[in-house]
């Protein structure tokens, strides 16, 4: 009788434990499926609205450079920030507002390149490998938080009124028939306003 019981208690143990099993692989399966999205559908959004934040990515999101480090006449390292701004403003879709606030952003690098009289023989590997302080966004996008580009986005949280608005662009990555959100990564809040030249961006927060 004993011997028969020690058997039901060792069939009954391997039950539990190949249930528990079960459990779990199930557990872990769903959750990697909860990583695999479609995308969600963008928020339905006024045309010129619409077409201002499909500037913002295409233009600016993927296809910008950020402040560029370039020699002076005396052979030290500064901060582009000319061109830079010349160039957010020739995309016509940001307010002086913001473009001037650029330099209060990247204030830090340009006033370490100014103070440490960087020349290219003291950074061999190049000055996109060894930035000084605060412009290490030589070697990846500012506003992005990183190196890699997404493959598109989706509108979020939107709204506008009579001379101001606001929305949540984010990102994603697509892998075969997959979608990967960088929500964990970035979302770019954006805050519009109406001027006479219609809708600008005023403001980009992390």
């Amino acid at each position: 009788m004993t011997n028969y019981i020690q058997k039901i208690s060792f069939v009954l143990s391997l039950t539990l434990i190949s249930c528990n099993a079960k459990n779990a692989l199930s557990e872990s399966t769903s959750k990697k499926e909860e990583n695999r999205t479609v995308v969600p559908e963008t928020d339905s959004l006024p045309v010129e609205l619409n077409a201002i934040y499909q500037v913002f990515y295409n233009e600016f999101c993927i296809g910008f450079d950020d402040p560029r480090p370039l020699l002076n006449e005396h052979g030290f390292y500064v901060l582009d920030l000319k061109t830079y701004k010349d160039n957010l403003n020739s995309l016509n879709i940001f307010t002086k507002s913001f473009i001037d606030k650029q330099d209060e952003i990247f204030s830090e690098c340009k006033t370490a390149l100014e103070n440490d009289s960087i020349t290219p023989q003291d950074v061999p590997d190049g000055i996109d490998v060894s930035p000084p302080v605060g412009c290490g966004f030589f070697h990846f996008n500012y506003y992005l938080n990183t190196q890699e580009r997404p493959d598109g986005f989706y509108v979020r949280n939107s709204k506008s009124e009579v001379s101001s608005g606001f929305a949540e662009i984010h990102f994603y990555t697509a892998i075969e028939d997959s979608f990967f959100t960088w929500d964990n990564q970035i979302v770019l809040r954006v805050y519009v306003q109406k001027a006479e030249g219609g809708w600008k961006i005023n403001n980009v927060k992390k």
